[in-house]
């Protein structure tokens, strides 16, 4: 989903209703897992909290207190672990995640294509989220509908080309609705152990469970029935959210070739929500994550680099980089500085600043993220328009950043040169009208925070600041 609104309040009124009946208690029949059914569960507590990383994901909280449901899931999991996946499907009643959690425009479009005779499911962050106790944000939808069917049913739909799929946006008033068709897996995968038969010639399927084995994540691959209210996963996904642990759909190494996205993506939600990784995980990045993120395509990087230091984990997405080897392959200009002590306690400095402005509702800007971490080696040599070029040049070689933030990076790092300078000083009043000056004192004040820059200096440009 996309420009979608809030529904952090919406979120919270539910979450406590939930709590409500958790006390209160409830019955639930038919869990099946291969075949398997039980009786006399109950529905979670959900965490009001969006970035606690783990308050509300142990075996003994909110979904996981259900002994019953743990057994089963631990049952699915023996499966999952012996032939690669395995179904495991959970009614509405047992789970306690209803149709009252789920965006209404999301609701809306997912009606009217039941309606129709299609599945249809939420899938992703959204599901994910709600089972973890998290406020869900981002509703997308997946069905065994064509893109045709999606738009003649839908109506004011338009179409994206990601790669070799299409997406289709449902307009409503105040956003877009993503509903995806069911696509099929991976050609990578075909033949490979662990992999459900399939036509490596058919790029769309009629089955979610083919659509399930293209996403990155086992987290990620939980889908929410729209029909019944029944959570389905094949490969244990709801094993490794109570496990607090990230694990890949596929063999690691086999889907991080075929997709090295999934790496980075894996790297972020391990900062995240401070999880482990699982042993096959943790081995092939410990042997290979910079070779998979020097392999990310431009477009690729651009767009999920900005993600590890604007989310409020800045500090441990530094750390986790830096603990896998990745942190020089995403940013070429700083190979050699890993055991600078400079370096590194000035990058600890920073990182706590970014995450300090994302708790105080300031967002982390692209420019702002790349010429902190770029500032000490322009800085360090003699010739800065130079330097800057050359360091700009090295860092987007690989990652396709939108021009005009680059730009506005060269203008804010010019000008985070000057502010130190006295001359500057006396045009303050000109300069601090300059679009880039607040990002400009950010990384000012990093500086200072770091011993670069004296505090009275900082003070000084403080009193020109909107």
């Amino acid at each position: 989903m996309r420009n979608t609104k809030n529904y952090r309040i919406v979120s919270v009124l539910l979450t406590f209703l939930l709590l409500v009946s958790l006390l209160v208690g409830c019955s639930s029949t038919g869990v099946t897992s291969t075949g398997v059914t039980s009786t006399s569960a109950k529905a979670p507590s959900a965490s009001t909290s969006s970035e606690s990383a783990s308050a509300s994901t142990s075996e003994n909280s909110g979904l996981f207190a259900n002994k019953e449901l743990n057994r089963l899931i631990d049952q699915n999991h023996k499966e999952v672990e012996k032939n690669g996946w395995a179904e495991l499907r959970i009614p509405a009643s047992m789970h306690g995640i209803t149709e009252d959690f789920v965006d209404p425009d999301a609701v809306d479009a997912a009606k009217k294509l039941l309606a129709e005779g299609y599945e249809v499911y939420v899938v992703g962050g959204a599901i994910r989220d709600l089972i973890m106790g998290y406020p869900a944000n981002d509703f997308d939808l997946a069905t065994n509908a064509s893109i045709t069917e999606i738009k003649r049913i839908l109506g004011d739909v338009t179409t994206h080309d990601v790669g070799d799929m299409t997406f289709a946006y449902a307009h409503y008033p105040t956003q877009i609705v993503d509903v995806a068709p069911f696509y099929n897996i991976p050609v990578a995968y075909y033949g490979s152990e662990g992999i459900p038969e399939f036509n490596p010639q058919e790029r769309i399927t009629d089955k979610a469970i083919n659509d399930s084995f293209r996403r990155d994540l086992t987290m990620n691959s939980i889908y929410y029935d729209m029909s019944n209210g029944d959570i389905v996963t094949w490969q244990g996904g709801l094993y490794d959210i109570r496990e607090q642990q990230i694990n890949t759909i596929a063999e690691p190494n086999l889907q991080m070739t075929d997709d090295p996205s999934v790496t980075i993506r894996a790297l972020r939600f391990k900062a995240r929500y401070n999880y482990k990784f699982s042993d096959r995980l943790e081995e092939a990045m410990r042997s290979g994550c910079p070779i998979y993120l020097d392999a990310l395509d431009p477009d690729s990087m651009a767009f999920n680099l900005p993600k590890l230091f604007n989310g409020g984990y800045a500090t441990e997405s530094y750390n986790v980089l830096v603990d896998y080897n990745g942190f020089e392959t995403l940013f070429p200009s700083t190979e050699g500085y890993g055991s600078d002590a400079a370096f590194q306690s000035y990058m600890k400095v920073a990182m706590a600043q970014f995450d300090a402005l994302y708790a105080g509702g300031t967002k982390v800007s692209e420019q702002l993220m790349f010429s902190t971490i770029l500032w000490p080696m322009i800085a360090r040599e003699e010739n800065f328009d130079r330097a800057l070029e050359k360091h700009i040049s090295l860092q987007f070689k690989k990652c396709a950043t939108d021009y005009e933030i680059i730009n506005s990076m060269r203008r804010m790092l010019r000008l985070e040169e000057k502010l130190t300078t006295e001359a500057t000083q006396n045009h303050a009043e000109l300069i601090a009208s300059s679009d880039e000056f607040a990002d400009a004192l950010r990384l000012l004040e990093i500086r200072a925070l770091a011993g670069d820059v004296p505090t009275q200096t900082l003070d000084f440009w403080k009193t020109y600041a909107k």
